[in-house]
């Protein structure tokens, strides 16, 4: 028998209390910190403009200090991630708010893009700026030109960049098509792609087979499958940790972050890289330099979706557009 995934009304309550806990936690963590990296704004300005990476060390420890005690971050391929001092242009899929806060348990030191007006949030968007994260008016095509000229820019001077390239999160949790954005600029700048899968920020995919497990122990005891459902439901909620549209709600559980193998470049041209792209499961770290987008688009986004469950994979369209946060 199924075990029912809607959330009950007490797990909404014991939710939304842990979504106002987290953001209480974060945001008092974030003031002393935010201090720390006013200290060294001039410094690090002067003497590293383009990586700061003394303020992303600050960004790393503020976002694992603050998920810490509400969720574990499990890292696969760990050793697939290419060395911090390598300038790559890191790709994953976009399911929920957490996903940024996620992202930084990898402990590489990349700039995001997001929405200008993030940029005026209180404390955290002052801190974004103070990072070098790059802004994106969604509406304003030559702020488009301007972003995709300033991560070239960025990746040039030996910093990395992280986009989103399905645009925006997620509203179903299915994966969607690619916009060509972040690998037009992997190409331009000569870098490698890391194609990275999140699972379990957005998605119940995580806790599915956690919930099941401890359904049939508990029939197996005589526990009622009512007793069962409820339990469960209420302490763990679907599995989400934090699901888009739903901000107010933040439930229990873990998320994992796939970081897919990297196939080296060297002594390869073009053609017969993209063929063991083709052949190999999964997705490498793509080497975008003598690539076109469109090629190092699918192949990213086929190493995304081989962590994703078949139902979650969605559409491979690609579009001619940005990517961000």
């Amino acid at each position: 028998m199924p075990i029912a995934d809607g959330p009950s009304g007490l797990s909404k309550v014991l939710a939304n209390i842990r979504a106002c806990m987290f953001g209480a936690w974060t945001f008092m963590l974030a003031i002393p910190l935010f201090i720390v990296m006013m200290s060294m704004a001039l410094p690090v300005l002067a003497l590293d403009k383009f990586r700061r990476l003394a303020q992303h060390f600050v960004n790393n420890l503020w976002a694992i200090a603050s998920t810490t005690p509400f969720y574990s971050v499990q890292i696969e391929g760990r050793e697939n991630l290419p060395p911090a001092s390598t300038p790559a242009v890191y790709v994953a899929n976009h399911q929920s708010f957490m996903d940024i806060y996620s992202l930084f348990h990898l402990q590489r030191p990349f700039k995001f893009i997001s929405k200008t007006s993030n940029f005026l949030i209180p404390i955290v968007g002052w801190s974004m700026f103070l990072t070098g994260h790059i802004m994106l008016n969604r509406v304003d095509r030559r702020s488009q030109l301007k972003c995709l000229q300033s991560c070239i820019e960025m990746l040039s001077q030996g910093a990395s960049c992280l986009f989103f390239p399905e645009g925006t999160r997620s509203k179903d949790k299915v994966l969607g098509g690619f916009k060509k954005g972040a690998f037009s600029v992997a190409v331009k700048a000569g870098v490698p792609v890391v194609p990275i899968t999140l699972v379990g920020t957005g998605s119940d995919k995580v806790l599915g087979g956690f919930k099941r497990r401890v359904f049939s122990v508990a029939v197996k005891a005589g526990v009622p499958v009512v007793r069962i459902r409820t339990i469960l439901v209420t302490l763990v909620g679907t599995g989400d940790i934090m699901p888009s549209g739903r901000e107010g709600q933040m439930y229990a559980g873990r998320v994992k972050i796939v970081v897919h193998p990297m196939i080296p470049a060297k002594g390869m041209d073009a053609d017969k890289l993209f063929l063991i792209l083709v052949i190999v499961w999964g997705a490498p770290m793509i080497p975008a330099k003598g690539m076109d987008a469109d090629k190092v688009c699918a192949e990213a986004r086929k190493a995304v979706a081989s962590a994703l469950p078949p139902e979650l994979v969605g559409s491979d369209s690609v579009t001619d557009s940005m990517s961000f946060a």
